[in-house]
């Protein structure tokens, strides 16, 4: 079963989302306090929406995104920022991401933009967004900068 994540509900998310950040090499510094601060806020703004995968009354995946206008165009994008789900439950993720395309259509958002971490299953992940009519259009890269000199 999907669910719209509450912000009463949040703190009962932090730890599957620490299990995502200990999946990749690249996600670190997981404060909690902080990032439930920050999705109450972005919840009750209505500009972040998290859905939730519920097996047995418990969360065992989310995709959390944003909707927010083009600097360019002014048209409403919806942006994945954080998809995960337990492995045990890695089949039943598709249905996060068909509930997000729903919402961010009835938000009027004219794009969705989806991500993977390179270091977590890349290949795979790449199918599945091709196969949903999905191009690819940006790599990112990332440099740590605190110990830049």
């Amino acid at each position: 079963m999907i669910e719209r994540a509450t912000t009463d509900r949040l703190r009962e998310l932090m730890p599957l989302i620490e299990e995502f950040y200990a999946s990749s090499k690249f996600l670190n510094r997981f404060n909690p306090d902080h990032c439930e601060k920050m999705w109450i806020n972005l919840i009750t703004n209505n500009i972040g929406i998290i859905f939730l995968l519920i097996e047995h009354e418990k969360i065992t995946g989310f995709l959390a995104a944003l909707k927010y206008p083009d600097i360019n165009s002014g048209e409403l994008v919806g942006t994945e920022m954080a998809w995960f789900v337990k492995e045990s439950q890695r089949g039943r993720g598709l249905l996060l991401l068909k509930e997000f395309e729903k919402w961010a259509k009835e938000e009027g958002c004219k794009k969705i933009t989806m991500g993977f971490l390179i270091d977590l299953m890349p290949e795979k992940v790449q199918r599945v967004y091709e196969n949903m009519g999905y191009k690819a259009s940006e790599t990112h890269y990332i440099k740590e900068i605190e110990n830049v000199i």
